[in-house]
């Protein structure tokens, strides 16, 4: 494609609304019509595909107008144009950027003194795309104090303002005490007097004037000079306290709660996925009812009990609906065999994970995966920047002994190496199925799904595998 059709092309297919971008792309077009003032035709192509960017016959129709009219030939247009394609891959990048960065919970305690520099505290936090919390989020009839305590346990950082009016707030000083004690890191604003003694030894952000002090005043103070001081204060060496820690053998159990906390969390403000890196995922686990010969067909000779069927129902359902809203990241180790459980067993497990990819694909809904041979004895499962759920080990009936960890900064930093190691692994994954590198931006959900078929195949001889179950348990009976 001629640099022409191309810069015009990816400015409509971006979208790109910055006023430099638009500028460029408006003087490309003024460029052309005073070129061709007698051939309007180069206009009208680009109109009709502005209206419709994603268009390949419309992109052809002005590719071909462009090489017609030798239009690649005139030296200034093509200048014009090349500059265009450098505007708009540098806001395709900091958007990308922008979309990348970690976003916090930040609890803000203050005395009601200080209630009208706090809404400008708050403006300038959700405009930097984090997410503060305060008492006014509070739902009416929640029990005030233990809702107070429930958002500074679960905050990445916990953001008292400190003054002669916060020092006499008896909220403020019980708020920082529990804070402290779950190890949340604090990043203070003070002004006034020296603060209370309990917050003197932490990094504190100065002001001296919270009435003259606008948002951007606000946000600048907020980023510090390299613009990475939340990033500093929220990613502390962890210290975990044992509060925030849950420990549970039972798998009933570990089933029950990844369902519950997952449910809690869905509908709360975030954006982050649901993070997992175990043998076939969650989602090898059925949506149907437990009344589902499928449910029998999954277990084989292990038959497990219907109260925990509807358990692993419920953890299957949870997920998919946080997933249809924050969308999810997979790591899978999909040649796993589960044979010694029963013949179709394995393809069963697999069939029910590649229709929920399909039904994935279908639905819009936002899946990355990838899969690898490495992660077959543990599971790792990160609902969002909530919560994270370790399991130590493997035993042939499933997981023994689950972790369950809320303490914000230890979160992200499994966060950070969940993503680490997706990426190394998508990399390693796609090199070995097509030697692609993944820049070509096509749904590793289709590789997966093909990957998936095959070993159905495999283990089943043919995909209708509820069918064979039903066969295989006649023939037994």
């Amino acid at each position: 494609m001629d640099p022409i059709t191309t810069s015009i092309v990816a400015a409509l297919s971006a979208e790109a609304t910055q006023k430099t971008v638009a500028d460029t792309y408006n003087g490309v077009k003024q460029l052309i019509k005073t070129k061709f003032d007698n051939k309007n035709e180069f206009i009208v192509a680009i109109d009709r595909l502005e209206q419709k960017p994603q268009s390949k016959a419309r992109q052809l129709e002005l590719q071909e107008h462009v090489e017609e009219n030798q239009l690649d030939k005139h030296k200034d247009v093509v200048e014009l144009a090349n500059k265009l394609i450098d505007e708009v891959n540098g806001h395709k990048n900091h958007h990308d950027n922008e979309s990348k960065k970690t976003r916090y919970r930040i609890f803000i305690s203050y005395s009601r003194k200080d209630e009208e520099f706090v809404k400008k505290l708050n403006v300038a936090l959700e405009e930097l795309t984090h997410y503060p919390e305060f008492d006014t989020n509070i739902e009416p009839g929640a029990q005030f104090s233990a809702a107070i305590r429930a958002m500074i346990a679960r905050s990445h950082i916990f953001m008292p303002i400190i003054s002669s009016s916060g020092e006499e707030s008896q909220w403020v000083n019980q708020e920082t005490g529990y804070a402290m004690a779950l190890h949340i890191p604090i990043l203070p604003i003070g002004h006034g007097e020296n603060p209370q003694a309990m917050i003197q030894p932490l990094h504190m952000i100065k002001v001296d004037d919270i009435n003259s002090i606008d948002k951007d005043q606000i946000k600048t103070l907020l980023l510090g000079d390299d613009g990475k001081l939340l990033d500093r204060i929220a990613r502390p060496k962890p210290i975990v306290p044992k509060r925030q820690y849950e420990i549970t053998s039972f798998q009933e159990e570990r089933t029950k709660l990844l369902a519950r906390y997952t449910e809690q969390v869905t509908h709360l403000v975030g954006n982050e996925p649901l993070r997992q890196m175990g043998a076939l995922s969650s989602f090898c686990l059925p949506a149907e009812h437990i009344s589902s010969d499928i449910w029998k067909a999954r277990d084989g000779i292990n038959v497990r009990s219907r109260y925990y069927h509807s358990l692993q129902l419920r953890e299957r359902l949870a997920f998919e609906e946080y997933v249809r809203h924050h969308g999810c990241k997979l790591i899978i180790s999909p040649e796993i065999s589960f044979k010694s459980k029963g013949d179709n067993v394995t393809a069963v497990r697999l069939k029910t994970l590649r229709d929920f990819l399909q039904q994935s694909i279908k639905k819009k809904m936002s899946v990355e995966i990838v899969a690898t041979d490495r992660v077959r004895a543990t599971n790792n499962t990160i609902v969002g920047n909530w919560f994270v759920a370790k399991a130590r080990a493997s035993k042939p009936e499933g997981y023994s002994q689950t972790s369950f960890n809320w303490h914000g900064p230890t979160v992200l930093n499994e966060i950070e190496d969940f993503d680490r190691q997706f990426e190394q692994i998508k990399k390693e994954y796609l090199k070995q199925r097509d030697g692609s590198d993944g820049s070509d931006g096509s749904d590793g959900r289709v590789k997966v799904i093909n990957h998936l078929d095959r070993l159905i195949r495999e283990n089943c001889g043919c995909d209708n595998v509820e069918h064979n179950s039903k066969l295989q348990r006649k023939k037994t009976n």
